[in-house]
């Protein structure tokens, strides 16, 4: 496949319906900016693209817009979402099997419904309204701290439990 400067994303049409080929035209490509970065969306516009990513993506691929341009943007969005995920990890906390057990059967918020309502509590707002003109970095502030403050009081709880042990047995 050759590919130039002139070649627009309705040229490359038959290669979009195979990941492989559209991660190797990604590739081909140097990344190119985004209309707007993942870290300067609100928090409102980063629910709406992780429920309507696909329509984000076709956005960027536009039939007439230039595959370097459309690519490079993909590219750009690719790497910053696995940016953000790999920070999201250090964030993540493994349930025990009692916190497992305890979930069963329970309708917890899908993430967008979460990110909402975590803005709302932290921030002391009245609506998700509100919580949706926040910039998503200000979430991402809450879920360090939730997560932070989740480890300290399950380690707490570790070491109580333990000094409890070791009393008993004296």
């Amino acid at each position: 496949m050759f590919v130039t400067k002139k070649t627009r994303v309705k040229d490359l049409t038959p290669f979009l319906n195979n990941q492989d080929k559209v991660n190797e035209l990604i590739d081909l490509f140097p990344e190119y900016p985004l209309k707007k970065d993942v870290l300067q969306m609100t928090v409102g516009e980063f629910c709406n693209l992780y429920i309507n990513e696909e329509e984000y993506l076709n956005d960027i691929l536009k039939p007439r817009e230039r595959a370097y341009i459309a690519f490079g943007r993909l590219k750009s969005y690719r790497n910053q979402m696995n940016s953000l995920a790999d920070y999201f990890k250090r964030f993540e906390i493994k349930l025990t099997q009692e916190e497992k057990a305890a979930s069963i059967g329970v309708d917890m918020p899908d993430m967008p419904e979460r990110i909402l309502l975590d803005c709302v509590k932290a921030y002391h707002l009245h609506s998700t309204k509100e919580a949706e003109d926040l910039p998503i970095t200000d979430w991402i502030l809450v879920l360090k701290d939730q997560s932070s403050n989740a480890r300290y009081q399950r380690n707490y709880s570790k070491i109580i439990e333990q000094k409890s042990k070791a009393h008993r047995k004296k």
